[in-house]
């Protein structure tokens, strides 16, 4: 779920983060002296809403469909009232820096 969506929105997520929950070491170790695992079981993750997956997946349904994800997306996180305009994403403010995204 990502910021201001639990995930059952209907919103389209457009990016995921994985972690790795459970592992066993491969006995070897990389340059920099870290310990190499296989990655037994991971978790996914939806990050904070994009605009940029919902726009793509318009493209792709019929106008009823699509008119049923645009109500959608209106009232999600990615919608600014105050400004009457779509933001880029929801906020990052609780993501670490490490996520790869600007932040303003």
């Amino acid at each position: 779920s990502g910021d201001g969506d639990n995930g059952k929105s209907g919103v389209t997520p457009t990016y995921f983060s994985y972690r790795v929950v459970d592992w066993e070491k491969t006995g070897q170790v990389n340059g920099d002296g870290y310990a190499l695992v296989h990655a037994k079981k991971m978790e996914v993750e939806t990050l904070p809403l994009f605009l940029e997956g919902p726009t793509r997946r318009m493209k792709l349904l019929e106008n009823k469909e699509a008119s049923a994800l645009y109500e959608k997306v209106r009232a999600s996180a990615l919608r600014d009232e105050t400004l009457g305009m779509y933001t880029v994403s929801a906020s990052l403010k609780d993501e670490p820096v490490g996520t790869g995204r600007e932040m303003a």
